[in-house]
């Protein structure tokens, strides 16, 4: 019993004590720094920026269900206003999300919060949103990814038209 006490208590755990700290500030560094940049290389490859396109059905993504369109966005040289026809289709929603593909708050609208005019809406991502109606609030997110969701449609799905829109217009 002591040669496993001797074993704990002058080898085991000193290397523990060591391990711990390095195991945690490793893991931190990884997901903070290492991961975000390579999630995000991969998502600007497979999608345009500021041009909504559907998704590669051939792999497996969207549905004759569920009609996704996704864009990255980057609001730094102004706003992102999208402008849509509502869809023909029970239940639409639209999203962003930060480079962690994490949801971010205040970005979401869907059939029943945004306001439409003669059929057709109009979003704006901004990172001044400040609770306006139409708008996504990019304040923690001024780079990120763009979905569109369309469930149930009943046809074709319009493809909404993007602008980038300097801020003050």
């Amino acid at each position: 019993m002591t040669g496993v006490l001797d074993f704990v208590l002058h080898w085991l755990l000193p290397r523990l004590a060591v391990a711990m700290p390095v195991a945690v500030g490793l893991y931190y560094v990884v997901y903070k720094y290492v991961i975000p940049p390579v999630v995000w290389g991969e998502y600007r490859k497979q999608m345009k920026q500021h041009v909504l396109q559907p998704p590669d059905t051939d792999h497996g993504a969207g549905s004759s269900d569920l009609v996704y369109l996704s864009m990255t966005y980057d609001t730094a040289q102004g706003d992102i206003e999208i402008t849509g026809e509502v869809p023909p289709a029970p239940y639409w929603q639209m999203g962003i999300y930060d480079e962690y593909v994490r949801a971010e708050p205040g970005g979401h609208l869907n059939h029943r919060t945004t306001v439409v005019q003669d059929g057709k809406w109009k979003v704006r991502i901004t990172p001044n949103a400040h609770g306006a109606p139409n708008t996504l609030d990019a304040d923690m997110a001024p780079r990120g990814i763009f979905i569109y969701r369309v469930a149930l449609p009943e046809g074709d799905v319009p493809t909404p038209t993007v602008t980038v829109v300097p801020r003050g217009s």
